[in-house]
């Protein structure tokens, strides 16, 4: 009973002894068939010749590591015309010939090879009690062959960095069985197109906006309809609308709220010397920005790239662009907190606080406990800081709590003009009322930046000609430079807003590509790497 329960099924495979200790479980096996096919030209025979113990190791019993002491016999071959005399008798369903581990222990590695990798995979074998070092688990896993693809119909094309900044790779994604295809080591266009020659029953190809994967899918697969992803469609959108503002930030000042200035001291507490010295110290470097801005303009003028000026100046080449947009020195936009005011997280539990000082609780800690019970997040010393104030106010009043004036970014206000309708606060609404008001060129990019945005989200088709020839005509810069873009990718773009498809699932399969990347270490070779994503889908 014991056998049939935990060895192999195996007609003929007989357990003769069990001998177990501390570490290890031995199993005599041997096999009572009476004879044998030849491996060579397959003839019968029951002429044994000599016998001999081979010690495979199998699946572990309550994590003991189990070892067969094996009994297998030598035959003589009876065919007289055969090359091979003597041949052992074989058992590839159960251990294959010359090996040291039974077949179930095999692919039991192999399954732990590709979920967990070398390292981790060897660590979690040795408590499982089937220990195989790193280097085993991977020859097991490149031993594996990938599973060859059924033909695909809607493939999702996609980049993944190798390394990021310097080498990318492809990604091919089947969209309806919601797994990895093939991995490519690079993106040229040549390269994914013969990809997709291989394989001319693809029907759809969802791509981003790249003009490489434009390329490829032409040619590599011209039959198929190329689908533009509807979230980069959002994100060029939003940058379009991002270089109008920054080209009006200038008139956008009142909107975004004044955060240069020094806020003015609570009642009682000094201010000259510390708050003058801060003042300066933020003039200085306003004064210093404002100086580098005032050579990139120069260095643009003097003829050099964008490239070059910014390795000269020490900028990133983002912000020597969006310098190179505007018409005068943009503000420095501080810190982003996307719709959120700046202050302190003490602020919503400051009456409290104040009126429990008033009451006689002067006990730090003690009030601190009571507001974090009411949702404080932040930290003690805020709260001591506060009460220094109150105190060194005493006998001059108490200061009333301030409230922090807002303070929005560009992207901020990006944000709240593209955002979803139903999402947007009474806050949100009323900043973009500030910015419409301002003139009625911002009027115009808001109007047609949240009718595209509603457009492409409830794929209005239909809409799409009117929107491009009512952009063109509407006198914005930015704009008919993003339609001259949407009219080179029309076919994709129409396409995106009539079929469902999309980059979603693509980025989802990118994620997990990066989590096994990382999880390989140094030894994730390409050939290591797409046999893992591969099988891994």
């Amino acid at each position: 009973m014991l056998a049939k329960l935990l060895l192999p099924d195996l007609a003929g495979l007989e357990l003769t002894s069990i001998a177990v200790d501390e570490q290890m479980i031995v199993l005599a096996l041997r096999l009572v068939t009476s004879q044998a096919a030849c491996p060579t030209c397959g003839v019968l025979s029951d002429r044994v010749h000599s016998r001999y113990t081979r010690h495979p190791q199998d699946l572990a019993w309550a994590a003991l590591s189990v070892r067969w002491h094996l009994q297998v016999r030598r035959f003589r071959c009876r065919n007289p015309v055969c090359p091979r005399q003597l041949f052992t008798e074989r058992l590839p369903e159960v251990v294959l010939p010359s090996a040291r581990r039974t077949v179930r222990l095999t692919e039991a590695l192999r399954d732990l090879a590709f979920t967990a990798g070398g390292n981790a995979g060897s660590h979690l074998s040795a408590k499982l009690g089937v220990g195989s070092s790193p280097s085993t688990l991977l020859r097991i896993l490149r031993s594996s062959g990938s599973p060859a693809p059924e033909a695909p119909k809607v493939v999702g094309l996609d980049e993944w960095a190798w390394r990021k900044g310097r080498t990318y790779g492809t990604i091919m994604v089947d969209l309806e069985a919601h797994r990895v295809l093939d991995l490519l080591p690079d993106c040229r266009s040549e390269h994914v197109a013969d990809w997709l020659r291989q394989y001319p029953s693809i029907t759809v190809i969802s791509r981003d906006r790249s003009g490489p994967f434009a390329t490829a899918a032409t040619v590599g697969a011209p039959q198929a309809t190329q689908v533009a992803d509807r979230f980069h469609l959002l994100k060029n959108l939003t940058e379009t609308l991002q270089r109008v503002f920054d080209q009006q930030r200038s008139q956008l000042e009142a909107v975004r709220g004044v955060a240069d200035q020094p806020a003015a001291a609570p009642a009682g507490e000094p201010s000259s010397t510390p708050r003058a010295s801060a003042a300066t110290q933020r003039a200085e470097r306003r004064n210093g920005r404002q100086a580098r801005y005032q050579e990139v303009r120069q260095l643009y003028a003097s003829g050099q790239t964008r490239t070059q000026i910014a390795a000269r100046v020490g900028l990133s080449r983002k912000t020597v662009s969006r310098w190179l947009n505007t018409t005068a020195y943009p503000a420095h936009p501080g810190a982003k907190r996307r719709g959120r005011p700046y202050g302190s997280q003490l602020d919503p539990f400051k009456p409290y606080v104040l009126e429990r000082f008033q009451a006689g609780c002067h006990n730090g800690r003690r009030l601190y406990e009571e507001i974090q019970a009411q949702g404080y997040r932040g930290c003690d010393s805020l709260v001591r800081k506060f009460l220094t104030v109150i105190r060194r106010a005493e006998g001059q009043g108490i200061p009333a709590p301030t409230k922090a004036t807002p303070r929005y970014s560009i992207p901020d206000l990006v944000f709240f003009v593209v955002g979803r309708p139903e999402e947007m606060t009474e806050e949100h609404k009323a900043v973009i009322a500030q910015i419409q008001a301002v003139d009625e060129g911002l009027r115009s990019a808001c109007e047609l930046a949240q009718s595209f945005a509603v457009m492409v989200r409830e794929r209005r088709a239909e809409e799409l000609q009117g929107w491009l020839e009512q952009a063109d005509t509407s006198g914005i810069a930015a704009f008919r430079t993003f339609v001259a873009g949407l009219r080179r990718d029309e076919a994709a773009v129409q396409a995106a807003l009539e079929l469902p498809w999309s980059q979603g699932q693509v980025e989802g399969q990118i994620h997990r590509l990066k989590l096994i990347k990382r999880a390989g270490y140094g030894r994730a070779s390409f050939a290591l790497l797409r046999q893992r994503v591969v099988a891994a889908a």
